[in-house]
């Protein structure tokens, strides 16, 4: 007879689920039942059937993002819903998937941890731990220890922690949470030390430079989460899904992958000790040549291959933002690209000596006035020309260029107000750059490395402002009014250009910024405005987008159709916006896709030939 449990309980969590939604009504209950109430011809039969849907599951290609991803009280009562639906129906002999779902992690998975005592609420933790910062603002919180005192265990069970921060500077030393789900929950500058999370979802979670030691991840689904940063040693995942997201500037050792997928995951600047794959799938796992220093079984080397064309987008772990979310699910849905989330300020460099190194570049540099070169082409090569004088921001321009050595485009999203420094200006009262030049100086090296290398690069918003910055515009640092729909037409040069298939005659899109690129400052030596709307640049994109393909837009065609919205409010704004825009938003995701699947042939096609030489 086959072991249809084991096999089961080999399955990851995410794995689980898609192969638990293609099993009927016999299948999920022989799960259960499978020894006391079949024959043991159909039990064989039945076993056979379900070994086969986890072949075909296991096989299937890898989702990275979600249809739907909102998080508000719409998505939490439609969830709680569905509970109450799955129990009704256990009642009358029926599982629904959910269910299914729950029995297979409490009855097939023992869990040694499981305690018969009282946890303590999501609600009531959250108030004890804030409690305790009040009372003693500069003392580090031991959870341990509180949780003793307040007369609860050590085991949270059961617990949604939804936006929050509780966990921040906490130290988390011999806890366990089993069943819980985290959903943008904060981890950073905390300490871990044998912790361990039982069949709990971690989604949109930071675990920015938290030291995690002897901890134990098992059957775990991580989606989106960020270990940049971390210090990781003797760290087991077993059976986990760790879907869309970064080991970046992690000091990785001792550690454990068991059973384990990482799709669109990936190890930039990690460092790697004595750690191993075992029986892990390895697909769409972008290593930036950390492999080699991983101990990989046979299994698991066999399937470390990248399917597809590969885009790196910047992201600030510890800000989850309105339109990034929807900028990573269009990256992966719309444009078919595998998507790497990167922290856009580097954890390996010292934000204040980047700041003095800058300064001290742009004042070799000297005034703007008369200059044919652009301040931020100059800063590149002032960097370049003396990397011990600049060895901060050296770090950060050796980082793109091994960004651009695997990657096969590049996304800028929206953000923070531009340096003005960078273009030649004073800073004026209503612009807030956050007086930290590292996400700046990467940005300008990935633009750099774009434009020397013909990578793709789609920037919009911010994106869009910096690369016009990098070819030589100019911004208007206060500008009134540009928040909504506002409905575009394309110029007379727009019929020959990478934005022709979009803008055919108008296109309605959101816009949602307050520094912008005058007309009469936009087009450059390289860029030619593609639309202007009252006097500004709103797309503008390479004389010679063949080969250099850039879609620079300062408006937002990442909103169309992508719901990801965390709150009844965003809900509504979300529905609002989405109903103004034009079908041909989407397109620009088409123009992108295209571009990176040229870029990609290219880059295949010269691979090979270098090999046959």
């Amino acid at each position: 007879m086959f072991d249809i449990t084991a096999a089961i309980i080999s399955a990851d969590p995410y794995r689980q689920v898609q192969l638990i939604r293609t099993l009927d009504q016999g299948e999920r209950k022989a799960l259960f039942n499978i020894d006391r109430e079949q024959s043991a011809e159909k039990t064989d039969r039945i076993c056979r059937s379900i070994i086969e849907k986890i072949e075909v599951v296991n096989k299937a290609p890898n989702k990275i993002t979600q249809r739907r991803h909102r998080r508000s009280i719409i998505a939490w009562a439609k969830k709680k819903t569905y509970r109450l639906v799955g129990d009704i129906a256990y009642l009358f002999g029926y599982l629904t998937v959910s269910k299914t779902r729950s029995l297979v992690n409490r009855s097939l998975r023992s869990s040694p941890s499981d305690s018969s005592a009282h946890s303590a609420t999501a609600g009531r933790l959250n108030r004890i731990i804030t409690q305790q910062r009040l009372k003693y603002p500069d003392s580090v919180i031991d959870l341990k220890t509180l949780l003793v005192e307040n007369g609860y265990p050590t085991v949270i069970s059961d617990c949604t922690f939804d936006r929050v921060n509780i966990f921040q500077n906490v130290n988390l030393e011999g806890i366990t949470f089993n069943h819980c789900e985290f959903d943008w929950a904060h981890f950073s500058n905390s300490s871990l030390k044998n912790v361990r999370f039982e069949s709990c979802q971690l989604l949109n979670v930071s675990f920015m430079k938290s030291n995690i030691e002897s901890c134990e991840f098992y059957d775990c689904v991580f989606q989106e989460v960020m270990f940049t940063g971390s210090e990781l040693n003797g760290i087991t995942f077993l059976r986990c899904a760790i879907i869309g997201s970064a080991f970046e500037d992690a000091n990785i050792s001792n550690c454990l992958f068991i059973l384990t997928q990482l799709p669109a995951t990936h190890f930039l600047d990690a460092s790697i000790t004595k750690s191993h794959f075992i029986r892990s799938n390895l697909k769409d796992t972008v290593f930036f040549g950390t492999l080699d220093q991983f101990k990989v079984d046979i299994e698991s080397k066999r399937t470390a291959i990248v399917s597809g064309p590969t885009t790196a987008m910047l992201i600030n772990p510890e800000e989850r933002g309105f339109t990034t979310p929807k900028a990573y699910m269009k990256l992966e849905q719309s444009a078919h690209m595998i998507p790497l989330r990167i922290t856009a300020q580097s954890q390996k460099v010292i934000s204040c000596e980047v700041n003095s190194e800058i300064q001290l570049a742009l004042e070799a540099i000297g005034p703007y006035v008369g200059k044919e070169t652009p301040i931020p082409q100059l800063l590149i090569k002032q960097i370049n020309e003396d990397s011990i004088k600049y060895s901060q921001s050296t770090k950060i321009l050796k980082k793109a260029e091994k960004l651009a050595a695997t990657i096969d485009s590049f996304y800028l999203p929206g953000g923070e107000d531009i340096p003005p420094s960078l273009y030649g200006q004073k800073e004026e009262e209503h612009t807030d750059w956050g007086n930290d030049y590292r996400r700046s100086i990467f940005e300008l090296s990935i633009i750099h490395q774009s434009f020397i290398r013909g990578i793709p690069l789609m920037g919009v918003c911010r994106g869009f402002q910096m690369a016009n910055i990098y070819f030589g515009a100019q911004l208007s640092q206060d500008v009134k009014g540009q928040s909504n729909h506002q409905k575009f037409q394309p110029k007379d040069n727009n019929q020959h250009g990478l934005y022709r298939s979009a803008i055919q005659t108008s296109i309605t899109s959101v816009v949602y910024h307050h520094q912008a690129v005058p007309e009469m400052s936009g087009p450059t030596e390289h860029l030619e405005s593609s639309v202007v709307y009252q006097d500004l640049v709103k797309a503008s994109e390479p004389k010679h987008s063949g080969a250099v393909p850039m879609i620079l837009l300062q408006f937002h065609p990442e909103f169309y159709r992508a719901p990801t919205a965390i709150s009844m409010d965003r809900v509504c704004l979300d529905t609002y916006l989405d109903y103004g825009m034009s079908a041909s938003n989407e397109v620009f995701w088409t123009i992108l896709s295209d571009s990176v699947k040229a870029y990609h042939s290219k880059k295949q096609v010269l691979s090979d030939l270098k090999k046959d030489n």
